[in-house]
């Protein structure tokens, strides 16, 4: 809400705090309040310069109205949020800022709830992605594919969801969030069901393809519902437990379809019903998601609801979405994030290939789920280049070694995995307003997934046509099948190196850049507000 300084303004609010500021000049704040309320005002007096003295601050027990004469500009104070735009910085407008009911701005809208949900939601996510990969090796014998076809399920996969984000930023910042990932969960699981019953590679391919659509629209829909369900203080930590909870649902997801892979159930063989279960456990998801989460811009007394909205066409919301996506790119930040985003992405997709990479150097299905579970569990508490050289080049091609293994994935986990959850996440949080923050989660996604959806059927490409690595005959699996998994272990060995240090070394060094862009971050934001 937008006034001119000087006039009269009526604020509507339940149960928050708001707080005004007055800034460079003198003035007084007389209140009209016919409500229960508490709070204090601090006596006015003289402000030169960017000063944010005096302010007040009031707490509304119960839906009220009030009115306050403002004679100044006012101007945000640390530790608040703002739900308006700023017009112009030396125009005649007065600021309206808020902070959420408790103050490290959880709980609003049915924050712990929804958070729980939501981060119930990403678990099975994760899960659902972890699954093909950790039977990589099941699905190659059973459908006749090589590295590189296998790396285009992923890839197709990718594709597809990157494609997609568009639709999920337009769905998530017009529609209830809650709901748009109940939908994504429920479309994802339809599509893990169709796995699960297919028969040849081509009906694979097709429902993965399938799958990316239900991933893409919940990814940024989750990660915006957290942004606006915690505050600046505690952001950082909620996108930690996103990215723990994330893991979780990985190990779940990896350990479970690795430890099924090798057995069979009532005739049906044990990846497949991997597949079956996880989709069960998603529908399940999405609807506790879809009964509990509560999007806050759609919440009860919310602002998103008090004032009916003049329906746009698709023509005017395209427009509107693209005007939006443009401001947010041209966030120096953003590019430079987006930038070590898609070398630093390329790496962990071509890291789908490390249980099948394990399991040709010897190890069982339980020794490959034990050491990618606790590489998971690493990267949910924690230089990748010299660590996935010694993981990958200096160990022997020898399952005795298995100590040694689950020490350097766990090291290399520990490291690897900060920068999202303590870096990227907050920092798109605070740089663009409230409203646009679905659609920097999604644009990061996007230009993220293009090149390292490439990854898979790269390795596979490296693996097989520059370092040596071929398949095994099916009349030779038991005369010369080991001697051969152990050769063609060293090739993908050499190829995921390859895919992780050069990548690696381009991301590090564009990262750097962003000590000099952030600093300027706030300048920028104000031009797209």
């Amino acid at each position: 809400m937008l006034r001119p300084a000087g006039r009269l303004a009526k604020i509507a609010a339940e149960s928050v705090h708001v707080c005004f500021v007055m800034m460079a000049g003198r003035g007084t704040i007389p209140f009209q309040h016919p409500f229960s309320a508490t709070g204090s005002v601090k006596s006015t007096s003289q402000c030169r310069g960017r000063c944010v003295a005096p302010f007040t601050t009031y707490r509304l027990q119960h839906p009220s109205v009030f009115e306050v004469h403002f004679p100044v500009p006012l101007f945000l104070p640390p530790g608040t949020r703002r739900i308006n735009k700023v017009l112009d910085r030396s125009s005649e407008y007065f600021e309206e800022w808020w902070w959420s009911e408790e103050e490290n701005g959880v709980g609003r809208g049915g924050g712990w709830r929804t958070l729980w949900v939501v981060n119930a939601a990403s678990i099975m996510e994760r899960a659902d992605e972890a699954l093909l990969p950790a039977v990589y090796k099941e699905v190659g014998a059973a459908l006749q594919a090589t590295p590189t076809g296998l790396g285009s399920l992923t890839l197709l996969r990718s594709i597809v969801q990157a494609a997609c984000y568009p639709l999920a930023a337009y769905m998530a910042s017009r529609h209830n969030r809650a709901h748009v990932i109940a939908l994504g969960a429920f479309l994802w699981a339809a599509a893990t069901f169709l796995v699960a019953l297919s028969q040849t590679f081509l009906q694979v391919a097709i429902s993965r393809g399938l799958n990316g659509i239900g991933l893409a629209l919940v990814t940024p829909a989750i990660q915006s519902l957290v942004a606006d369900s915690t505050g600046d203080n505690t952001r950082g930590s909620a996108f930690g437990w996103l990215q723990l909870t994330g893991n979780i649902g990985s190990i779940i997801g990896g350990f479970f379809a690795l430890m099924l892979a090798s057995t069979t159930i009532m005739g049906i063989a044990g990846w497949r019903i991997a597949f079956h279960l996880v989709a069960i456990i998603s529908v399940l998801v999405g609807i506790l998601v879809r009964l509990f989460a509560v999007d806050p811009r759609f919440s009860d007394g919310s602002n998103s609801n008090s004032k009916p909205v003049q329906p746009k066409s698709a023509r005017e919301e395209a427009k509107e979405l693209i005007k939006e996506a443009k401001a947010v790119m041209q966030i120096s930040s953003f590019q430079i994030i987006v930038a070590q985003g898609v070398t630093g992405s390329f790496p962990w997709s071509a890291l789908s290939f490390a249980p099948m990479w394990l399991e040709l150097i010897g190890f069982s299905h339980e020794g490959t789920s034990v050491l990618m579970t606790l590489f998971s569990v690493a990267s949910s508490i924690g230089s990748a280049i010299p660590l996935a050289a010694v993981l990958l080049l200096a160990l022997p091609d020898d399952p005795s070694s298995g100590v040694a293994y689950a020490i350097v994935l766990f090291i290399m986990g520990l490291s690897t995995s900060w920068n999202a959850p303590a870096t990227n996440n907050p920092i798109f949080a605070e740089i663009v307003p409230e409203k646009s923050r679905t659609s920097i989660y999604a644009l990061d996604r996007s230009f993220e997934s293009i090149l390292a959806s490439f990854a898979p059927p790269m390795v596979g490409i490296l693996a097989q046509h520059v370092y040596g690595y071929k398949p095994v005959p099916s009349g030779e699996a038991e005369k010369n099948g080991l001697t051969i998994d152990r050769e063609n272990a060293a090739s993908l060995a050499k190829a995921l190196y390859t895919a992780i240090a050069i990548p690696m070394t381009l991301c590090c060094s564009i990262y750097s850049l962003l000590y000099c862009a952030y600093p300027e971050t706030e300048n920028e934001r104000e031009w797209i507000l």
